[in-house]
């Protein structure tokens, strides 16, 4: 309740500027002091301060509601600097959620608030697709479902199904979207260079879910099961995975994490997002809402 309470103040706020003009202020305004990150207190505000505003772009800096917070400047992309702010915040997160507050120096915690918004829109009135399935979906690569996670080369031709979830075609998807209780929705596509990116309606991005590396599984599970239990309690409820198209393994690494996890109702989108938007269905633009694996 208290992280709405604060999102809505933000996001008033930015409007607010908005109306004035100061739009065009803002990059460096932030940049020179910036508004305080939510919760958090010394040391985290003096890191904020000392080392994350001062610090070369890339950059990125993340909260959590328990306290917490990661940072992370000088990367290759604002993508990169976000997962990695997001990964040393859940790192030392024990109960709240972490939430990008700021990236390159902008203020960016309002952008979740405004998702939640748009999405509420956008599922308001979508319209049965224009396709209830593509071949994609569908493909037969004739390859037979595995119980082993895929370490490498995660670019590749899937199996048509998985021992760990039923497969849902674009239709079914919508359909269950549409309904009064949908289902939890997890894009696991890697970021790249941004921060945030278009998924379907009620998506929530996750990064790291369908990395695996023998080293660090076991702490990339334990992550991603204190990321769950943040956004839901019950583990009998359905969940819908998916990622870019039904070449991407992520997808399906993920699901046999959760699988694993206890989570038994689990659903796979193998059309991912080539699919959803071949059949004419909107999108949604939402930032990364964590990164749960060691990134190499």
């Amino acid at each position: 309740m208290r992280m709405r309470q604060n999102l809505r103040i933000m996001l008033r706020i930015s409007r607010a500027l908005s109306v004035l003009g100061f739009v065009a202020c803002m990059p460096t305004a932030f940049a020179q002091d910036g508004p305080l990150p939510p919760w958090i207190k010394d040391p985290g505000i003096k890191v904020y301060r000392e080392k994350y505003l001062t610090g070369n772009a890339h950059k990125a800096f993340s909260v959590a509601e328990s306290g917490q917070f990661g940072w992370s400047v000088k990367r290759e992309s604002a993508g990169r600097a976000s997962q990695l702010a997001l990964f040393n915040c859940i790192q030392q997160a024990t109960t709240g959620r972490c939430y990008l507050f700021s990236v390159d120096g902008n203020v960016v915690i309002d952008l979740y608030q405004i998702a939640v918004s748009d999405t509420a829109a956008v599922l308001s009135r979508m319209r049965p697709p224009r396709q209830q399935t593509t071949a994609d979906e569908t493909k037969d690569t004739g390859l037979a479902p595995t119980y082993d996670p895929r370490v490498s080369k995660l670019r590749a031709p899937t199996p048509p199904t998985s021992p760990y979830a039923l497969t849902l075609t674009t239709g079914a998807l919508a359909e269950a979207l549409a309904d009064k209780n949908p289902p939890t929705l997890l894009d696991v596509s890697e970021p790249g260079k941004e921060y945030k990116r278009n998924v379907i309606p009620g998506a929530i991005w996750l990064g790291g879910a369908g990395l695996y590396d023998e080293k660090t599984h076991a702490q990339t599970d334990r992550y991603l099961a204190h990321f769950m239990g943040q956004i839901t309690a019950q583990k009998e409820k359905p969940i819908v995975v998916y990622c870019t198209d039904w070449q991407c393994w992520e997808a399906y690494n993920a699901m046999q994490r959760l699988y694993i996890l206890g989570y038994r109702k689990l659903y796979w989108y193998r059309g991912g997002m080539a699919s959803w938007t071949k059949a004419g269905l909107p999108v949604v633009q939402v930032p990364l809402a964590a990164q749960v694996a060691l990134l190499k």
